[in-house]
């Protein structure tokens, strides 16, 4: 039983795309099968003109927008196959090389003045090939020759363009001829920098036979080959080579007849390690009814800077067909049949000027075989597919010192114009840029208006058309944050503590705001820690949100002494901050052990879970009055697992030691030992460590003394 699907195959449906437009345009007629056409500017005025094969060799002059093409006959009776231009004598000027329909002798037509007057060379007058080339392949900076042939010679060769240009050419073997070459292709397979070959082999008997191989370049030099097989048993008609998964290594399209009646495949061999030696095929298209792909084009046809395909499907259906590179990597692919006609060898060329890129194949017509045309497809879809404004709220822009981007996504790399609208009215153009995708940076200008019927367009400089991002936005006034601290100095014991701070943020704009509040500290080496309490808020317009009770921070025994300082922002994390506060704190040092290395600190460790204190002042007045007299107020929760919180209030300044104890006496926990600013100071104990049971809480000056009961429970 034959391979259907040969080494590691992956059968992917042809998937339906976005279909681009087409314009169907006749360039010219009255021709005899004109197997190939080629594209060049052979007059020198900046745009493609178009030369084709037949029954005459004919160059079809391009007004400039593709709409009208001049006919200039260079033979009126010459039975090429195949064509190609390329610049054969150095002289700056594309020339044109074609192959004998009839006997595979290969001529070079010389572009004398850029006026259509060409004048006729051999490169052989012995049967040198049908199919045919032309490439730098030795890279010394002129054009080479690239053969193969149904002759007697059916070897594949090259010919070296020598010291006189274009007329002295040495011809080198790459195979031995033994086998019918059907197509080959360039592409350095084995990416050591030079240029190797890839053939098919295809030999119409049934079941047919043939093979996928390539012919590496071992000395760089074209002097000596090594054949290497990607597949036997493989009847390949058709090769093209290109990077289709964007990896760096060319890769190969094939058409293939798997012998199976009605039937043809077209497949994609990714060549996994750039070596050429681990190919992967990939099923573009498994049910081509009774057509073969003959003819293909490799291009960027729809702009989104990956490879696509153009071919024809000629048999019992004939249709011209564009094949989408969807994802970009190979693995899935579009199909557009753009139209139903008999066709040879397409070429993919922007003969319009447009940016976008056309297509251009010979009619061959079974039925009039004498009245054949060359036919073009001229892309229509422009349209702008994409816009998008990266609005961090759902849809509301804040007037921040941070640009904002804008991406934009078009099929038309022209020159494109952002402008931003406010209620259908030009307010500004932010950027023109000549990429038809991408992202600018925005800055929002300072005299603009806060409201919620803002707009960006993007058009095409000199084209009417246009397309507006998808949702009106909103651009609002910047919301501004301030924190302060419960009481005016704190201080945190060697121990570990807490402490507490009040917050307000002030929503000016008649925009409701929602967003994220978080906090994170600056330690006394310079590094950042956290965030350390992150929460979402929303604002009402025109209004603060202000807790009535102060947010608490808790910083444990283990963190280092020195000064802190603790930032609160708002906005949305990471990347966008609009506004922040902060203020400093200090971690006394102590004698109870080593503190642990950052990698091995919890974020859970620095909760706060004592209750606020109440202050005597109104609550919307940051701070806190004096205390009178030395107190150390009740723990709360008590009992407690595994933590609790208290205050301690002093009338003034003095030296503070708190300390608990077991119900034995013994020392368990020092939370404060040195000099405390007066205030109320909220520590917490921690007794994770220790045994459930009863507990003495001590807080000692030189002159009060205060204790409370402790009940740990477990």
């Amino acid at each position: 039983m034959r391979r259907l699907i040969l080494l590691l195959a992956v059968l992917l449906p042809v998937i339906a795309i976005a279909q681009p437009t087409w314009e169907h345009r006749v360039i010219g007629g009255d021709l005899s099968w004109p197997v190939d056409v080629t594209a060049a500017d052979f007059d020198g005025d900046g745009d493609y003109d178009i030369v084709s094969s037949g029954n005459r060799l004919v160059v079809w002059e391009n007004s400039g927008n593709g709409q009208f093409w001049i006919e200039h006959e260079i033979s009126g009776n010459y039975a090429s196959a195949r064509i190609d231009a390329g610049d054969m004598n150095g002289d700056g000027a594309p020339d044109i090389v074609t192959s004998n329909n009839t006997d595979d002798v290969i001529q070079w037509w010389e572009n004398t003045n850029n006026s259509f007057d060409f004048t006729l060379h051999g490169i052989s007058n012995n049967p040198i090939g049908y199919d045919f080339e032309l490439d730098d392949f030795d890279m010394d900076g002129d054009i080479d020759l690239i053969t193969s042939g149904y002759s007697e010679d059916r070897r594949v060769k090259w010919w070296e363009n020598l010291n006189e240009p274009g007329l002295h050419l040495i011809m080198h073997a790459i195979s031995s001829g033994s086998d019918n070459i059907n197509d080959f292709t360039i592409g350095d397979m084995d990416n050591d920098g030079d240029k190797d070959i890839i053939v098919t082999s295809y030999n119409g008997d049934y079941p047919p036979t043939g093979y996928l191989r390539w012919f590496r370049n071992t000395d760089g030099h074209g002097t000596l080959w090594n054949e290497v097989s990607i597949v036997e048993d493989y009847p390949a008609y058709s090769c093209i080579a290109g990077d289709f998964d964007r990896d760096g290594f060319i890769d190969i399209v094939s058409g293939v007849d798997p012998g199976i009646p009605y039937v043809d495949i077209l497949t994609y061999w990714r060549n996994i390690n750039g070596n050429g030696l681990n190919m992967v095929e990939i099923v573009i298209d498994d049910f081509i009814y009774y057509s073969s792909v003959h003819y293909m084009d490799a291009a960027d046809i729809d702009g989104d800077l990956d490879i696509d395909l153009v071919a024809t499907q000629y048999g019992m259906e004939n249709h011209i067909v564009y094949y989408e590179n969807v994802d970009g990597f190979g693995n899935d692919w579009g199909e557009q049949v753009i139209e139903e006609i008999e066709c040879r060898q397409p070429i993919a060329v922007d003969l319009d000027l447009d940016g976008d890129l056309d297509i251009v194949a010979g009619e061959q017509d079974s039925d009039d075989p004498y009245n054949d045309e060359v036919h073009l497809w001229e892309h229509q879809n422009s349209q702008i597919t994409e816009i998008q404004v990266l609005a961090p709220n759902g849809g509301e822009i804040w007037r921040t010192d941070t640009p904002h981007n804008i991406y934009w996504n078009s099929t038309r790399p022209e020159d494109v114009r952002i402008e931003l609208f406010y209620d259908n009215q030009l307010v500004e153009t932010i950027t023109e840029s000549t990429e038809n995708d991408g992202v600018c940076n925005w800055l929002i200008p300072e005299n603009l208006l806060t409201g919620d019927l803002y707009s960006i367009r993007l058009q095409i400089v000199g084209s009417p058309e246009q397309d507006f991002s998808d949702e009106p936005f909103s651009i609002t006034s910047l919301p501004s944050l301030t924190i302060e601290p419960f009481q005016p100095s704190t201080i945190i014991p060697a121990a570990g503590g807490g402490y507490w701070y009040w917050v307000q943020i002030v929503n000016p704009s008649p925009f409701p705001v929602s967003g994220q509040l978080w906090a994170q500290l600056v330690l006394p080496n310079g590094n950042t820690y956290g965030p350390i309490a992150n929460e979402v808020i929303s604002i009402d317009p025109n209004s603060t949100y202000q807790p009535s009770s102060p947010h608490g921070q808790f910083v444990p025994g283990y963190a280092p002494p020195g000064i802190y300082q603790h930032v609160m922002a708002i906005g949305i994390r990471p990347n966008l901050v609009i506004d922040t506060d902060s203020f400093t704190f200090e971690k006394l040092a102590g004698t109870s052990g080593p503190t642990r290395p950052e990698s091995q600190w919890s974020v859970s460790d620095w909760a706060m879970n004592g209750t606020p204190p109440v202050s005597t002042d109104d609550p919307q007045q940051t701070g806190q009055a004096i205390p009178t007299e030395f107190a150390l107020l009740q723990p709360h929760p008590n009992p407690f697992n595994p933590t609790t919180s208290f205050t301690v209030q002093l009338p003034e300044t003095a030296n503070l030691q708190v300390t608990v104890h077991d119900i034995t006496g013994r020392l368990v926990a020092t939370l404060a030992n040195g000099s405390v600013s007066a205030g109320a100071h909220t520590l917490t104990f921690d007794g994770s460590g220790l045994a459930s049971g009863v507990y003495f809480l001590h807080a000692l000056t030189a002159d009060q003394h205060q204790s409370r009961k402790l009940l740990l429970l477990k």
